[in-house]
């Protein structure tokens, strides 16, 4: 029976190996949020212009509207 031992080298390498796997997956779940939130940001500023140009189209009826009186 043939038993490999790891070298402490080894070893060493493994572990950072792991360590810089899981702050790279924590890193990468937190780059995701930030898209969602930035995506999330787009979708209120888009909705935002559309109710400023309604606005402004009922003020233009409006003085339309005041100015035919």
């Amino acid at each position: 029976m043939f038993v490999e031992t790891i070298s402490p080298e080894i070893l060493q390498l493994t572990i950072e190996r792991a360590k810089f796997a899981k702050h790279r997956r924590e890193i990468a779940e937190a780059v995701t949020s930030i898209d969602d939130r930035v995506a999330s940001s787009r979708e209120v500023i888009a909705v935002s212009r559309q109710i400023i140009a309604k606005a402004d189209h009922l003020l233009d009826a409006f003085a339309t509207f005041s100015q035919a009186r």
